[in-house]
């Protein structure tokens, strides 16, 4: 063993390059981190590779740790194979002591930046070989192995990946403590996107649905890298056989016992890189889920609204036998202790049956959601802080939901953590295109903001709002020069306007979008989620964040270019809206209008420039950006027509 920099090296000249990048680009990517600081220099790989931003600064993706643990068992923990640390720096929240095990150099060395810049004072980083780990037994409270299970056959050629598979989690279980817990976070072999062609780890498509010596013939004749670095493979070897088992369900659990867990508890989830959603296989969480995405449109693609549709139609018990077998990916956890984590004692303390777990966004200060479900239907939702530091922003945001929704909030106290309980609210989000629920809630945000005066805005303060958005922009190199400098001009345009200084300073919702305004069967409204909330902002970036919002229904380009220029299906509404919120607002429409492009660019600037991290996905807004700059001048054109 040999010391590099400030982490333990087992490996040394040995090794070998892997990621999601090449190493070319990484070694880049280091300098940048160095030079400008790891935030602006994951922003900027994140505007060229859809999702990078979030895979490695997602402070959710972590969020299944109290699915594991019990919250009083905290002192260690071991990420194995830990990447570019994301898993490692929310663990290092929770636990006393985290050790980050990684073999690649690069990704290594961006941790320990990170943890340099941040002062994170307990991180251990190891570079060494997860076949034979340099630890002693019985050491670790917890042992995470997100993404990595599945590649251990590629440690050894000579060797069968089952075998190598059983030899690892052997290892694992060593150096757990007796009542450690092992989390694995990785794919369902028989997943219901691979039936349909998706890429599986060997680049190609079936492989893992395929008997394994059928696999291993389909690798020798067409898997051929010739040593070149793929994105879609992360390594340019080559492979003499089928190297990366994953299994099904019962599959899982026969390996995880032949390694000595006794006890292997299974949950769903769509993605274990960002297990937003989750719960229990055997429970009716998933029926629940589908039902949830029916009635709250929570739905991007065809694909997407085709499932919901048929899974929410299918009797629950035949969903959660179908999950099962075809869930997407799996969250395992594997222990020999009966100590209760904390989920299951939360379960226990309420009376619930079972739980769907939803992921608030991928903030430091962000909340976790648990629908607490009996008879496969929620009763309660339970919400506590992701992090305890940061427990104070969430008792602010209930305090803003009982006071602004009416709704009486408990609150219990689970292994230590402060537990808030909401009533469920039987009802349905605001519709897209009813008149009436667009109005009721334009309406109850008018008034919103005029309970919540306090004084006016100055052109001065507004400008020097308006510098902060653009230079975070620039510096991050987020749009194109051609759209900056329109940006430029237009938020130079609303700097000079003297309708600024008819704006009241008001408290913000900040996120008031259609899936956060619930009516319930009584039509009464209720105003939910206020982690964005602000107590100094301008009226305006509300009414049309709610505007832009509900105008990008479907996500397609040219349905947000027709409803912008009067031919889509939320035309009118849009335009009764402005008009509308102008009367109210006492300012002009063409002022609201012109402060469309300002607005869009803070919700990208608060993406950036967030020292909590809440949203992390920069694609949307740059792109929402560029696509105003190719319908602006016909949706003035129509708008100051019918104005």
């Amino acid at each position: 063993m040999q010391r590099t920099g400030s982490y333990q090296d087992y490996l040394g000249k040995k090794g070998y390059y892997w990621g999601e990048i090449s190493q070319p680009e990484a070694k880049e990517f280091l300098a940048n981190a160095r030079k400008r600081g790891y935030k602006k220099a994951v922003a900027q790989l994140g505007v060229k590779i859809p999702g990078f931003f979030e895979y490695v600064l997602s402070s959710l993706r972590a969020d299944w740790v109290y699915d594991a643990i019990n919250l009083k068992n905290t002192k260690r923990a071991l990420d194995i194979g830990s990447g570019w640390g994301a898993i490692v720096f929310s663990l290092s929240n929770i636990f006393d002591e985290v050790t980050s095990l990684e073999a690649v150099k690069e990704r290594l060395d961006f941790q320990q930046i990170r943890a340099s810049q941040e002062k994170r004072k307990n991180i251990k980083f190891v570079r060494a070989d997860w076949l034979k780990l340099p630890f002693k037994d019985n050491t670790f409270d917890l042992v995470s192995c997100n993404g990595v299970l599945e590649w251990i056959g590629l440690s050894d050629f000579s060797k069968n990946p089952k075998e190598l598979q059983i030899i690892f989690l052997k290892e694992v279980k060593r150096v757990l403590k007796p009542d450690g817990v092992l989390y694995i976070g990785i794919e369902n072999r028989f997943a219901a996107f691979l039936f349909l062609g998706a890429k599986d780890h060997s680049g190609l498509p079936f492989t893992s649905l395929l008997p394994r010596s059928i696999a291993d013939l389909v690798i020798r004749k067409f898997r051929k890298t010739g040593g070149t670095y793929s994105p879609e493979i992360r390594t340019g070897g080559e492979w003499p056989d089928y190297r990366t088992y994953t299994y099904s369900k019962s599959g899982y659990g026969l390996l995880l016992q032949s390694a000595g867990f006794k006890n292997v508890s299974t949950f769903w989830t769509i993605a274990y890189n960002s297990p937003s959603d989750a719960g229990p296989i055997d429970s009716m969480s998933f029926p629940y889920l589908l039902s949830l995405f029916k009635n709250h449109n929570f739905y991007s693609t065809y694909l997407s609204h085709f499932v919901t549709s048929v899974g929410s139609w299918l009797p629950g018990r035949a969903v959660k036998e179908i999950v099962s077998f075809f869930s997407p990916n799996f969250l395992l956890y594997g222990s020999n202790t009966k100590k209760t984590s904390f989920s299951r004692e939360l379960v226990g303390v309420t009376g619930a049956e079972s739980f769907l777990r939803r992921s608030g966004t991928h903030g430091l200060n962000s909340k976790i959601n648990y629908f607490l479900l009996k008879n496969g239907k929620p009763f309660k939702i339970a919400k506590f802080s992701r992090f305890d530091e940061y427990s104070t922003h969430l008792d602010l945001e209930e305090s803003l939901l009982s006071k602004w929704s009416g709704l009486n909030v408990d609150l219990i106290i689970i292994q230590g953590k402060k537990v808030y309980l909401e009533p469920y609210i039987e009802g349905r989000v605001c519709q897209t295109f009813s008149w009436g629920d667009n109005k009721t809630s334009v309406a109850w945000l008018v008034h919103f903001q005029r309970s919540t005066v306090q004084g006016n805005w100055t052109k001065r303060n507004f400008t020097k709002f308006l510098k902060t958005i653009l230079k975070s922009i620039k510096s991050n190199n987020l749009l194109g020069k051609k759209v900056y400098r329109e940006l430029e001009e237009d938020i130079v345009k609303v700097s000079r306007s003297s309708e600024i200084e008819k704006m009241p300073r008001v408290r913000s919702h900040g996120d008031f979008v259609k899936t956060n305004i619930i009516f319930d069967k009584l039509e009464r409204i209720f105003v939910i989620d206020w982690e964005f909330s602000e107590v100094d902002a301008f009226p305006i970036f509300d009414f049309l964040f709610f505007l832009i919002n509900n105008s990008l229904v479907g996500k397609s380009d040219s349905v947000f270019k027709s409803n912008w220029t009067g031919s889509g299906p939320y035309s009118e509404i849009l335009q009764d809206l402005l008009q509308y919120y102008s009367r109210e607002s006492s300012v002009t429409t063409n002022f609201i209008i012109e402060c469309i492009p300002w607005v869009m660019a803070f919700a990208l600037h608060r993406r950036v420039a967030d020292k909590y991290m809440r949203h992390l996905d920069l694609e949307t807004y740059i792109k929402l950006i560029e696509k105003w700059y190719e319908v602006k001048k016909d949706a003035n054109s129509w708008l100051s027509h019918n104005d």
